[in-house]
């Protein structure tokens, strides 16, 4: 009996060895690959992430490259240095904490050179289209009111987004840099969504004549500020802006940054472009929930920019 109860003890001893050996082999081969981080992330070696492009920069000489795991504060200037968020969420610049509004537009006045381009995206999505039928029946209320002789002003409140107690007010930075999304659905075969041409719209000859774009992502651009990079017919998909001694650079499209792109549909020229005259290259871990100390602004407004496409 006893003998019986010790071989039992053995077999479950080697099972619960061999699951725990299984199990840590199978997460570094995830660690290995790099699946285990969100898409864009220059952490992902697989068709989805960015490394290609950042081991590329990091194998030239002319070029010190890093990635960001804490807050846009802790870099102490933005001179000389080019920080590419990649695959940020459509709306993410509508939602943004103050403070971390703050905190970007100094690092550009500062002389830094800010990337962004947005996970693309097939359609225009649930919450524009609900959005939209919201304004109208707004209008129409308005419209009835008026018209019986009565005109409500409504206050506009700032979005707040309470924690523990404490209110941390968010600034759409699209409003604050005279912008808005809009979207031309892209055509579908078999489920699929087929990519589109985009074209040049500044004189550079230095930049491809012709970029396949995977989204149906554009800006509506508000301000004479923003030039016109790469359009879809008359809808701009890139656009560039200076600020201070720095720049912004809005892209619709993340796919020409992955590594699948790197591989297929490589153009060195217009990355060149991204990076600017910088020396230093950055990229951006934290909006992607890599990071080392996140703090409670961002846990927050990652937390509520996740809840909006629940």
């Amino acid at each position: 009996m006893l003998k019986n109860r010790t071989t039992l003890l053995l077999l479950l001893a080697l099972l619960f060895a061999g699951f725990v050996f299984g199990t840590a082999k199978l997460f570094r081969l995830r660690f290995d690959r790099g699946d285990i981080y969100p898409p864009s992330s220059s952490l992902r070696s697989d068709p989805l992430g960015a490394k290609i492009i950042y081991e590329s920069l990091r194998e030239m000489d002319s070029f010190e490259v890093g990635r960001l795991y804490e807050p846009l504060d802790k870099v102490d200037s933005g001179c000389g240095k080019t920080l590419f968020v990649l695959g940020t969420g459509v709306w993410s610049l509508n939602w943004v904490a103050k403070q971390e509004v703050k905190d970007i537009e100094k690092f550009i006045l500062d002389g830094g050179r800010f990337v962004v381009s947005f996970a693309p995206v097939n359609s225009k999505n649930w919450r524009l289209r609900s959005e939209e039928h919201a304004q109208r029946e707004e209008a129409e209320k308005k419209a009835k009111e008026k018209k019986g002789g009565k005109i409500k002003k409504e206050k506009k409140d700032r979005k707040k987004l309470p924690l523990d107690d404490e209110e941390i007010e968010l600034v759409s930075l699209l409003e604050k840099w005279n912008l808005k999304l809009d979207f031309v659905d892209l055509e579908a075969e078999n489920g699929v969504a087929i990519p589109v041409n985009v074209s040049r719209s500044t004189d550079s000859q230095s930049l491809p004549e012709i970029l396949p774009w995977h989204s149906a992502l554009c800006f509506a651009v508000r301000s004479n500020a923003w030039q016109k990079i790469y359009s879809r017919d008359t809808n701009a998909v890139v656009i560039e802006r200076a600020f201070g001694k720095g720049s912004v650079v809005l892209c619709s499209d993340s796919y020409l940054f992955s590594n699948e792109a790197m591989r297929k549909e490589r153009h060195p020229e217009l990355l060149a472009w991204l990076v600017g005259q910088n020396g230093t290259v950055l990229f951006d871990e934290t909006h992607l929930g890599v990071n080392s100390d996140p703090g409670i602004a961002a846990l927050a407004c990652r937390s509520l920019r996740l809840a909006k496409f629940q």
